[in-house]
């Protein structure tokens, strides 16, 4: 933990003589000091709203409490919540983290944990500050720019090249060219893709910066825009692909029709995949080459796209995840491969679904092995999961991935390819229409299966807080590990996925493995 800051301060809610003490030591360990609050129109009328820091309140029942939190969360958007709770079940403490709060604990409280809640919360509290800062200062720099380079802005953020935005202005190329060099040395920049991550930041802070919380939605609110999850595999003889395992959502002519088809390679989107071993999308599936165009369009699916799974160097399987998207959902996919001349990570392919601004920033950037999440995931050869990218410091487009109200980012490495280093596929969520609500990743460790990470709607779950060594003798998990292949499951064989209770409303679910010379080293986990 580094040095505390003067600016931050901890703030108690609601806390019963005896445990304020606790939390006096606590705040004073961590190197803050303690403002107590009878109630919480009284903290509203004293505090801030840019106040720094945390806030604790203590919750005999989690009942009438939830609109305190939420009325704080509203109000104070810099200012992560710890809970302390008398008496709670887990199910009471997840549904806390739902609403978005930093940590919760239970009796006894002990001070090292409580310490190490408090300063968690702080950090958070002013990485969240700084991304504010961050976005003002970008409002600030566009807002110097005239009318005319405003102008060229926008038909850059647009996508349009100097020709068409020469042409729509009735100007010259020059002239464009002009005002555009004009703009970046007013605001600072030295190239399109800054100037561009800027004026994304910009319209982050003028439409209304709302920093990373977790929202109060219920399952049923979060409408999802999967169809259907296929698996696609190599037969004994490798002259075609056969479809193994399959899940759909209300497509039964789409099912029926996808019993018994084979691809060759190079034949539909998964033959494909399996000729040229890298992810591959298809944006709109009507005007393409989508071999079940007619009754993908009977089930309303828009989308499709698919990447492979590698084991011993061949394409052990490949998945296909099919959507429906409409004109007000926001899903992105992407697919990162390392350049062999200059050794860094770039763009290769991806589908932004009404996410433009983040598809022309992403163009632009090549990065290192070991940054930012695709880097991160490479380098790790692991599944890497990021619920608020703004906060996250691998995250190197995090502003920008949050200004397409984009929220969970899952990185897949595509290993054991034969490459030096392997592929990786991203997948970023929306926060209203998530194509995942559900993500979890386990490492095998000798007969058992350790949760690593667990993500429900967006939020952390306190599960993978735990950090529990679990015995699976039948689930999911288990079976991906033992047939060492990626395994579907609907909505009647959900239990077999670890954590029932944070699962009972999915209807479809994917177990992805990552090899590493042939033997499985995670499981990823994505559901809906």
């Amino acid at each position: 933990m580094g040095e505390p800051n003067p600016s931050a301060c901890i703030y108690g809610i609601m806390l019963p003589s005896d445990e304020l003490g606790v939390v006096t030591a606590a705040a004073e360990t961590s190197g803050y000091g303690l403002r107590q609050h009878a109630s919480r129109e009284a903290f509203h009328d004293r505090a801030a709203a840019s106040a720094l820091g945390c806030a604790v309140i203590c919750v005999s029942t989690p009942q009438g409490t939830i609109d305190d939190i939420t009325a704080i969360a509203a109000a104070f958007p810099s200012l992560p919540i710890v809970i302390l709770l008398n008496k709670a079940t887990t199910d009471d403490a997840i549904e806390f983290m739902k609403l978005g709060v930093s940590s919760v604990l239970t009796k006894p409280y002990e001070l090292q944990k409580l310490v190490t809640a408090i300063s968690t919360a702080v950090e958070s509290s002013l990485k969240n500050h700084q991304t504010f800062d961050a976005c003002r200062d970008a409002a600030r720099r566009i807002a110097a720019a005239t009318p005319k380079e405003l102008e060229v802005l926008d038909m850059i953020m647009g996508g349009q090249k100097n020709k068409q935005i020469a042409a729509s202005l009735g100007v010259t190329v020059r002239a464009v060219e002009d005002r555009r060099f004009r703009l970046m040395r007013k605001v600072g920049v030295e190239s399109v893709a800054e100037l561009v991550a800027l004026a994304i930041s910009s319209q982050y802070y003028n439409q209304g910066l709302q920093l990373p919380t977790a929202k109060t939605q219920s399952r049923s609110q979060l409408a999802s825009c999967l169809k259907g999850i296929e698996i696609w595999e190599p037969e004994s003889d490798a002259h075609a692909l056969g479809l193994s395992q399959s899940v759909y959502r209300d497509a039964a002519g789409f099912e029926q029709v996808s019993a018994g088809i084979k691809f060759c390679r190079g034949e539909g989107l998964p033959g494909r995949i399996w000729q040229q071993q890298t992810p591959m999308f298809m944006r709109e599936l009507i005007k393409t080459e989508f071999l079940r165009t007619a009754e993908a369009n009977i089930a309303g699916m828009t989308t499709a796209l698919g990447f492979p799974i590698f084991c011993d160097e061949q394409v052990q399987s490949v998945v296909l995840l099919l959507l429906e998207t409409r004109r007000d959902s926001k899903a992105t996919f992407e697919s990162w491969r390392v350049d062999p001349d200059s050794q860094k990570l770039r763009l290769i392919g991806g589908t932004y679904i009404n996410c433009d601004g983040l598809r022309r920033l992403s163009e632009f950037i090549h990065l290192p092995v070991g940054e930012g999440i695709c880097g991160v995931t490479a380098a790790n050869a692991r599944p890497y999961v990021s619920c608020h990218p703004a906060e996250d410091r691998n995250a190197v487009r995090g502003l920008a991935i949050e200004a397409q109200d984009l929220s969970t980012v899952v990185g897949i490495p595509l290993t054991d390819s034969g490459a030096a280093i392997s592929d990786v596929f991203l997948c970023m969520n929306s926060r209203s229409e998530p194509v995942f609500n559900f993500v979890q990743t386990w490492k095998p460790s000798e007969h058992q299966l350790k949760l690593t990470a667990e993500i429900q709607n967006g939020v952390p779950s306190l599960h993978a807080q735990t950090d529990r060594v679990s015995h699976l003798p039948s689930s999911l998990v288990s079976e991906c590990l033992t047939e060492k292949r990626a395994v579907v499951t609907h909505e009647t064989s959900l239990s077999s996925i670890p954590r029932t209770s944070a699962t009972q409303s999915l209807s479809m679910a994917v177990a992805i493995p990552t090899f590493i010379r042939g033997e499985i080293v995670s499981i990823l986990i994505l559901g809906n």
